[in-house]
């Protein structure tokens, strides 16, 4: 499972965690831990926290549409 957790640092900064309390591909339960972000480099890959600056980037990591469908008309049939 996993949550995103709104924070808001001294500075008034805010920032978004992705988190999960799984591991092993979702198959073993733990504690709550930050999730982690890949990025293939051509010296390693180098390895990041899932903290976004904004509530729609760590939307996108979670999977969730930030741009979701609202209105649907059938024109034909």
């Amino acid at each position: 499972m996993k949550r995103i957790v709104k924070e808001i640092l001294k500075n008034g900064k805010v920032q978004y965690r992705v988190e999960k309390n799984t591991k092993f591909f979702g198959l073993i339960p733990c504690k709550w831990h930050t999730c982690t972000v890949i990025f293939p480099c051509d010296f390693g890959d180098v390895t990041c926290e899932a903290v976004f600056n904004t509530l729609e980037e760590a939307q996108e990591f979670y999977g969730i549409d930030t741009n979701p469908v609202i209105e649907r008309e059938v024109l034909t049939e």
